[in-house]
């Protein structure tokens, strides 16, 4: 188990590698085999830039077995700041996973964080569900808010119906949507993606993404 944190507590991500799959989310009680510990946000920049300060690169040095797998994986995703790299359907399939639960997240962290468009969406909102999904497949993501709270997840919120709910029509068509640099509005001409639920608010939340 292996231990991400910036600056305090507050911060943290635990990252669980066991038989070869390597499972993150917020730190929990488990018994932590190796820390890496950031002192600020910019060092996490030079991290994640291919530029670790030399105090970040010492701590990998001192695990260098216990960060391994992380780091590999990390190497892969490397198609999220290079869609280009997506060549074949494996990597197409990464990239649209990757981007649907890093939109769920990083909606939820901007209205946990007081961002205004945010909480102007979260507010004192009844449960709702904004889902995400990929038709045939098992790529979903979601962001479930209710009261001022807030909560990101994986896969298909199947509890309460959608308040919101994005569907792509395949994993090409969300890559397709999720890399386009121009409007969407060719993207739903096409058959791509269509949004299920109130126009309004699908509105404001992809204003935020």
């Amino acid at each position: 188990h292996s231990q991400w944190q910036v600056a305090s507590p507050a911060m943290c991500v635990g990252v669980h590698v066991e038989d070869g799959r390597v499972r993150a989310g917020s730190e929990d009680a488990a018994p932590t085999a190796s820390a890496l510990r950031f002192a600020d946000p910019a060092q996490v920049c030079g991290f994640f830039t291919g530029r670790p300060p030399l105090a970040v690169a010492l701590q990998l040095a001192r695990h260098p077995l216990a960060f391994a797998p992380v780091l590999a994986c990390l190497a892969r995703l490397r198609v999220l700041a290079e869609p280009a790299r997506a060549t074949t359907a494996a990597q197409r399939a990464l990239y649209v996973d990757a981007a649907l639960c890093l939109m769920a997240l990083g909606l939820s962290q901007l209205a946990r964080a007081g961002h205004r468009g945010a909480v102007g969406v979260v507010g004192n909102s009844p449960h709702r569900v904004y889902q995400w999904s990929v038709a045939g497949t098992d790529l979903a993501s979601y962001w479930r808010v209710e009261r001022g709270r807030s909560r990101a997840g994986r896969g298909v919120y199947a509890d309460e119906p959608h308040f919101v709910h994005v569907r792509f029509a395949s994993v090409d068509a969300a890559f397709r949507v999720l890399t386009a640099r121009g409007g969407q509005m060719a993207r739903l001409r096409a058959g791509d993606v269509e949004t299920v639920g109130s126009p309004e608010y699908a509105r404001q939340v992809t204003a935020l993404v």
